[in-house]
This record gives C-alpha cells, sequence and structure tokens, in this order.
C-alpha cells in the first residue's frame, strides 16, 4: 500500500488501537479475537459493540473452566460490566440481533460461529431467542444471572430441566430485554414420525 493510500491516525484513534490490541492477547482463542479498527465515529461503535461481544464469550469459557467464586470468573463478570457500562455511557441500551450462526448490531454481524455448543448465537437461537438487549443501568449482579443461566443450558443434551428462554422469564432481569418464538424441532418431528410408522406397521 502506498504512503498516500495510508490512513492518518489520530491520537484517539491510536489509543482506541492500543485498547484492541491488548484485548487480543488477554481473550485467548482465535475465535475470540476482533479486529483492529480504521475509520470513524461509527466504526469505534461497531469495535465497542465487537469488544462487549469478546468479554461475555471469554467469561462463558471461564464459567465453564472454573467455579463461579473462582477469580477468573469475577476478573470476567467485571470485565463484561466494564465493557457494557463504556458503551452504555453514550447509549441507551445494546441490542443484538440473534441469527442460527451470528449475532448482528444495527444489520451489521459482529460474531459468527457455526452451530454447536460453544456457539453463543446458537445457543440463544435454539432456544428462540430473536434478539437480545441490554439497558443502561445493568450491572455486575444481572450480568452474572445471565452468564449462570448460559452455562446451565449450554448443552442441549445436558440434564438441566426447562430452557433458556423459561430461565431468563423467571428471573425478570430488570435491564435485561429480549423477544422470543416458539420453537418446534424439525428433529423431533421426525422422530414422532418414526415412531407413528413403526406403530401402524405393528398394527397392521
Amino acid at each position: 500500500m502506498s504512503t498516500a493510500a495510508t490512513k492518518k491516525l489520530t491520537g484517539a484513534d491510536n489509543l482506541a488501537r492500543l485498547s484492541v490490541e491488548e484485548s487480543r492477547t488477554t481473550a485467548g482463542p482465535s475465535d475470540l479475537r476482533t479486529p483492529v479498527f480504521q475509520g470513524g465515529a461509527k466504526d469505534r461503535e461497531l469495535q465497542a459493540v465487537k469488544e462487549v461481544v469478546v468479554s461475555f464469550l471469554t467469561a462463558m469459557k471461564s464459567y465453564a473452566l472454573y467455579p463461579e467464586s473462582h477469580a477468573m470468573c469475577r476478573n470476567a463478570v467485571s470485565n463484561v460490566s466494564r465493557q457494557l457500562e463504556g458503551f452504555l455511557k453514550d447509549h441507551e441500551s445494546l441490542r443484538f440481533d440473534v441469527d442460527r450462526e451470528g449475532l448482528f448490531f444495527h444489520h451489521q454481524m459482529v460474531y459468527e460461529k457455526p452451530p454447536g455448543t460453544e456457539s453463543l448465537p446458537f445457543l440463544l437461537y435454539r432456544d428462540g431467542i430473536q434478539w437480545l438487549e441490554f439497558d443502561k443501568g445493568i450491572g455486575s449482579t444481572e450480568i452474572l444471572a445471565f452468564l449462570m443461566i448460559l452455562k446451565k443450558y449450554r448443552d442441549v443434551q445436558g440434564e438441566a430441566e426447562g430452557d433458556l428462554v423459561t430461565a431468563l422469564w423467571e428471573l425478570d432481569l430488570p435491564n435485561l430485554r429480549y423477544e422470543a418464538a416458539d420453537i418446534f424441532w424439525e428433529s423431533e418431528q421426525v422422530a414422532d414420525l418414526n415412531t407413528l410408522d413403526a406403530g401402524q406397521i405393528e398394527e397392521d
């Protein structure tokens, strides 16, 4: 790239770049890293949203590996709270639209992950969450409660009763909003049809 085509960064841009580089060294696996941004206010906003996602993913991994009282978990919750507070300082809320393989902010994908038990988008999508919104004022207590729900319902094959949506409804967290749709798995329909066919064959 020529010198003329290289964008000159402001002091604020350099500070933000350093902040992002720090998060990349502490986040862990490559799927938790977010690219360093270049651009104006909208780009910085998008980068801040990605930082929030990274903090949640890091916290989920910490809670999967360590008990709730472990320092890694406490630090992870503090980091999520700090990232959310930083974004919500200039916004009333932060909303993610949920797809099977990704999270979107204002129609832009901010995180992508194939379906599986390690995928936050699929975990939300699987239980019918269409969008998730964090409002200004959300604190570490609500964040911890949300993380514990994610941990409990992370594996569909686990022994946990109910589902993520029901758990959120029961907790009624004041600064966490969502919209959910009823889900009826195709795999369950196939299983039911197979059972029905087998019964009909036996009766015949």
